[in-house]
């Protein structure tokens, strides 16, 4: 990830353009795995969360699994399907060891997964932050506020009925991601909370990004910069007072 807009070409205008260009008689069966994300402190160059740049691009599929079994079975999902797929694999996950079924089933595409069940607030993430999320709630537990933790699973395509589902059950929502703030896939996805749930919401949907700046390869500064669950927390129950 920290390098792919070397191939940016090939993936803006040639993989995600072959099919509609050619009418469907041409697939792009093409699976591009891309290693993302910092607090590993490798440095500005090597720890980058860039999806945001390819999820605008039309005809390029993102899935980002958050835990063992949804990168097993959204990589089968990725292999078999018929179009350019960007597989985003966050660096801190490599180390993650879960139990698994024993068969390998493809992950439904464009279907997010209820992590956790809740009433107040609902945290909106994807790939390792949905773990943060997971763990901010449930310090936002221990202060009397149920989270709700929606992992998108699949950037493009998008879920969008599960983020209304969750938004218009709990009225609140709270998007994390890694990617630097401005022109985020939270940005996006705001955008279409408000327009979407407007008459639902008790609040304006929040964002928490990393600042728009390079990320330091000082661990205490990375640390700082990235979003972390203290951080998602502080964010959600300072939502909760809107």
């Amino acid at each position: 990830m920290d390098f792919i807009t070397l191939m940016f070409d090939q993936l803006l205008n040639h993989a995600s353009k072959y099919r509609y260009m050619y009418a469907g008689s041409v697939k792009v069966p093409m699976v591009v795995r891309a290693p993302c994300g910092g607090g590993r402190g490798y440095g500005a160059t090597h720890s980058q969360s860039l999806e945001s740049y390819l999820y605008r691009i039309p005809g390029l599929k993102l899935f980002a699994p958050a835990t063992c079994e949804d990168a097993r079975g959204m990589l089968l999902s990725a292999i078999r399907d018929d179009n350019p797929v960007v597989f985003i694999e966050h660096k801190k996950l490599y180390g993650v060891r879960e139990e698994v079924g024993d068969e390998i089933e493809p992950t439904p595409v464009g279907k997010a997964r209820l992590a956790r069940e809740g009433n107040d607030i609902a945290l909106i993430s994807y790939s390792y932050m949905v773990r943060h999320c997971l763990a901010a709630a449930q310090e936002l537990q221990k202060n009397g506020v149920s989270a709700l933790v929606l992992d998108l699973r699949s950037l493009s395509p998008l879920d969008d009925d599960a983020i209304a589902a969750a938004v218009e059950h709990t009225g609140r929502a709270l998007v994390v991601e890694e990617g630097t703030r401005t022109g985020g896939i939270g940005a996006e996805i705001s955008a279409r909370i408000s327009e979407s749930c407007f008459f639902e919401l008790e609040a304006p949907p929040a964002r928490l990004a990393t600042p728009d700046t390079p990320i330091p390869c000082s661990p205490p500064l990375e640390n700082a910069l990235l979003p972390n669950p203290a951080a998602i927390t502080r964010a959600a129950m300072a939502l909760m007072k809107d």
